[in-house]
């Protein structure tokens, strides 16, 4: 276990960046400013660390940038219609930061906020942040705990568990670009990639849910077969002319009833060889090929990612389910503890 100063924000605070590792030399580095993955190492089919993560150059880039590398996201990960929320018959009027939408919980999210941190071991890191009552329009005071853990069979374990004192909606994710061939390797779009789903959730034009669902047989959408990520990317679907590429939620195949986390998606390196794996206790998955990265802000290693250069898996509940209540449910409420696990495992 490693600690050391990573910078001071503009408001002063001082930001700091833990290392955890694991017995067989796995590494993981995440700052306390949004309680992001700077770094993440896995082994090559060569047995060579590679850094499999984008992430800014400095803490002054994770201020300025829009990509959230590595942080996590929420109160409410994703978009809401119309920026309004209604619990219990009482209604909430929200920051609307992507058209007349809420994107990711508004300018003040969880990917904005410098969060405490307990060293539990060196392979362990708890951060703890609060989004207060009324921030961004939400109700209740919202405390958050996020858990690293590297385990010895190469698995990144990020657990999030979070309590409310008034009902609220709850969305936690991480939006950790992912390049298995390397940060700086170029397109991610030779990738193979599975995912355990039948269905995604449509998108309307504005990139929220209509509420209804599309099965992904014989589409651009299906990955229940392994298939590089580019292969279809650009077929003439409505669907990917709305995200401008893949940015859709996917409907896991899950097991009903198990709490345990389930396979949700397989990703491989052309180049190098590694296998992701990932695991949820959530939903849905976000795939999101990063559209919009224009390496307009210096990457690591003076990187610059441009389109398509990362692929994110963010494991979440569905976007828009504020208004669409057949949805799995969002809701928070006083005396529960929202608790959900996403694991990251690595081989080659």
């Amino acid at each position: 276990m490693n600690v050391r100063e990573y910078g001071i924000l503009s408001s002063g605070e001082k930001v700091s960046q833990i290392t955890i590792k694991n017995s067989r030399g796995m590494e993981a580095r995440m700052i306390t400013y949004g309680a992001a993955i700077t770094h993440l190492f896995a082994a090559d089919k060569n047995s060579q660390p590679v850094d499999v993560v984008l992430g800014y150059e400095s803490l002054e880039h994770y201020e300025l940038g829009k990509s959230s590398f590595g942080a996590v996201v929420g109160r409410h990960a994703n978009r809401i219609k119309n920026a309004f929320l209604k619990i219990d018959q009482m209604e909430y009027t929200l920051t609307a930061n992507n058209g007349g939408n809420s994107l990711h919980s508004g300018p003040s999210n969880f990917v904005r906020k410098n969060f405490d941190y307990e060293i539990i071991n060196d392979s362990t890191v708890k951060l703890t942040g609060v989004s207060p009552d009324g921030e961004e329009g939400f109700p209740g005071n919202l405390n958050l705990e996020v858990t690293y853990t590297l385990s010895d069979e190469n698995r990144l374990i990020i657990r999030y568990q979070a309590v409310t004192d008034k009902a609220t909606v709850i969305n936690i994710t991480n939006h950790a670009y992912f390049n298995l061939n390397g940060h700086q390797s170029g397109t991610a779009m030779e990738h193979r990639l599975f995912i355990d789903s039948d269905t995604i959730t449509e998108n309307d034009e504005t990139s929220v849910p209509t509420g209804q669902f599309l099965t992904v047989a014989g589409t651009p959408f299906d990955f229940t077969k392994e298939r590089s990520m580019g292969e279809r990317i650009e077929e003439n679907h409505q669907q990917l002319a709305y995200g401008k590429g893949y940015d859709h939620n996917y409907v896991l195949n899950k097991r009903k009833g198990s709490l345990e986390p389930e396979l949700a998606a397989r990703l491989t390196g052309d180049k190098t060889g590694i296998i992701m794996n990932t695991y949820t206790t959530q939903p849905g998955i976000q795939l999101y090929t990063a559209n919009h990265l224009t390496g307009e802000i210096p990457g690591k290693d003076h990187a610059e990612y441009g389109r398509r250069m990362g692929v994110c898996l963010e494991t979440q509940h569905f976007p828009g389910t504020p208004s669409n209540p057949h949805f799995p449910d969002v809701i928070l409420r006083p005396g529960e503890v929202f608790d959900e696990t996403t694991i990251y495992e690595f081989t080659a």
